[in-house]
């Protein structure tokens, strides 16, 4: 993978924002949600009535090099408790990825 895409990554699971520099590039972070240019491709909530910390991926196909990141996530987090999410539409941000994962997951227990 891409030093960009595991700087991106690391910043990500340790809540801090990417460099000025890296931002609206080919993967880049918030803190909070890993975006890919200007579309979320996975964030952090809680699940708002069991307080558990869940991951929300944006499986939704776009292109070749999205597609990647988006495999290499789910294998990068596969220990995680993480609902997927498709049809986000391109430019989707976190609120519309965290509110299509609360609708794909019915119960807590829903989650892999």
């Amino acid at each position: 993978m891409r030093k960009i895409t595991e700087r991106a990554i690391t910043d990500f699971c340790e809540m801090r924002p990417s460099p000025r520099s890296q931002q609206h590039k080919s993967l880049w972070t918030d803190g909070t949600t890993l975006w890919s240019y200007h579309t979320a491709l996975m964030t952090r909530f809680s699940h708002p009535e069991t307080g558990r910390t869940l991951f929300a991926l944006n499986m939704t196909k776009y292109s070749r090099t999205t597609t990647d990141k988006q495999y290499a996530l789910r294998w990068d987090f596969k220990n995680c408790p993480v609902v997927e999410v498709l049809r986000l539409p391109m430019g989707g941000g976190r609120d519309i990825l965290v509110r299509y994962a609360l609708e794909t997951l019915p119960t807590a227990e829903g989650v892999r």
